[in-house]
């Protein structure tokens, strides 16, 4: 009696997780990651440039010290001191840096959620996974959320924690995190850079209402002394 061979359909949008097709896996993580997380970077500049009033190149210029640390730390926390001589340098307040800039590398990822969103939606692709803009909506809540409770050191330290909330919100898959933790160092300076230039143009932002602020102050100030 010969062998019944039965064939086993693959799902639409599942792609094997072993030799060439590992390699693409991981070489697509590395790049949508990377550019999400930057993207996030050139926002954070823009922001800078248009509400911080601070000069496109000066901006660019001064980051450079603190994107250096960034890529040889891949961690906000150890680039805590060099943002905050880049701030000094782009004429921030001692006050709002010293105020603003521990408070932004504390709470605020700008490319955690983001980062975080695009390797679930990812992961969601590669298995086959439909999602819904209602659990789309659910995973930014819970990636906004987790981003809070996330330490600025390096991502690989707390990536399932991290993802692995999101994931579970989502209905997709963990299975394939192990794989992509191997490579998330080139994702993590991305995610890094990213940090430190949000940082840093939020503290800018920061800085520029508060001057708006002491000048209102003051125009007031002078307006009652006139009337007197």
């Amino acid at each position: 009696m010969g062998r019944t061979v039965r064939r086993v359909r693959a799902r639409p949008g599942h792609r094997r997780a072993d030799g060439p097709g590992a390699v693409g896996i991981l070489g697509h993580y590395v790049i949508i990651v990377s550019i999400m997380c930057l993207s996030m970077a050139v926002i954070a500049t823009i922001l800078a440039v248009v509400f911080g009033k601070v000069p496109l190149m000066a901006f660019v210029r001064a980051m450079i010290p603190v994107e250096a640390v960034a890529i040889s730390t891949q961690s906000s926390l150890a680039s805590m001191p060099a943002m905050l001589d880049t701030a000094q340098k782009l004429g921030v307040p001692e006050k709002v840096r010293g105020m603003v800039l521990p408070m932004a590398v504390a709470l605020f990822r700008m490319t955690s959620p983001a980062g975080n969103m695009a390797v679930v939606i990812y992961v969601a692709h590669i298995y086959g996974v439909h999602l819904t803009p209602l659990v789309l909506m659910v995973g930014v809540l819970v990636a906004a959320t987790v981003s809070l409770a996330a330490v600025g050191i390096a991502s690989a330290v707390t990536f399932f924690t991290t993802l692995g909330p999101i994931s579970m919100a989502m209905g997709v898959p963990m299975e394939l995190l192990p794989l992509l933790l191997a490579v998330e160092t080139l994702p993590d300076i991305s995610r890094t850079i990213g940090n430190v230039t949000a940082d840093v143009a939020v503290t800018t932002i920061a800085a520029e209402w508060s001057l708006e602020e002491d000048a209102e102050d003051l125009a007031q100030a002078q307006a009652q002394a006139q009337a007197r």
